[in-house]
Formats: C-alpha cells, sequence, structure tokens
C-alpha cells in the first residue's frame, strides 16, 4: 500500500512520544513521592541524628543523587530543611514549655547550647531568650 510506511512511522514515532512523556512524568512522581517521604522521615524523627547516607541507601540511590532530589524538590539542602524544623519545634517548646534552654537544645538534636543559639539566632534573627523573655 502506497504511503503506509510513512503512516507506520509517524505511529512509531507517536508511541515513542507517549512512552518518553510518561517516563518522564513517572520520575518526576518519584522524585516528588521521595521528597514527601523524606520530609515526614525528618518530621518523625527530628529529635535524633539523622544518617541520610544511610536513608539515601535504603533507597538505592546514590547520596548525592538522594540530595539533589530532595533539593529539586523542595527547594532547600536536606541539611536546611533539618535545621529549620528542629528551630521551629524549639521554638515551640520554648513558647509552650518551661523547659531550659539547655534542654530544649538537646531535645531538638543540637550538640550543644552553643550551637543551638548561635544557629537559631542566625536562621530566626534573635537569640532564643528573647523568645522567653517575651512570653513572661
Amino acid at each position: 500500500i502506497p504511503g503506509s510506511s510513512r503512516i507506520l512511522s509517524g505511529n512509531v514515532m507517536q508511541l515513542l512520544a507517549y512512552l518518553v512523556s510518561y517516563e518522564i512524568q513517572q520520575s518526576a512522581s518519584r522524585a516528588e513521592n521521595l521528597a514527601n517521604h523524606i520530609i515526614s522521615f525528618i518530621k518523625k524523627y527530628l529529635t535524633q541524628e539523622i544518617d541520610f547516607k544511610k536513608l539515601a541507601s535504603e533507597h538505592q540511590l546514590s547520596y548525592n543523587r538522594f540530595r539533589t532530589i530532595f533539593k529539586n524538590e523542595t527547594g532547600v539542602s536536606l541539611q536546611q530543611f533539618l535545621i529549620h524544623e528542629r528551630l521551629e519545634n524549639a521554638k515551640r517548646l520554648i513558647i509552650n514549655t518551661d523547659l531550659s534552654l539547655k534542654e530544649i537544645s538537646v531535645k531538638t538534636g543540637f550538640s550543644s547550647l552553643f550551637y543551638f543559639s548561635k544557629v537559631f539566632k542566625n536562621k530566626m534573627g534573635y537569640p532564643p531568650r528573647q523568645i522567653r523573655a517575651k512570653r513572661q
């Protein structure tokens, strides 16, 4: 049949375009699901030491790929997200409890009160004791 090879060729090209588009959508969906899983994991284990390299390995990804996927999906690095969540948790504890700042620094996963205070002031723009002073 004249022209049938062109029709067949066009159909094959459409099928390939569909498959490529489908694979791109699946890949994006997997990346979004992974980022959501990591966010949930961080929130669940916020006060503990999180080994992101181990977590990447558990998802059969290199650490670099793991970090890249998270940053592409959220706009922030793993470490920055973790610090932000810990600081927000610390702020809630400062406002809603009578725990000392040292106890809060330990409860929120910071290695020392000095480091906690330094990071808090750097990220929030004011020292943690300022929140406590306003509360009282």
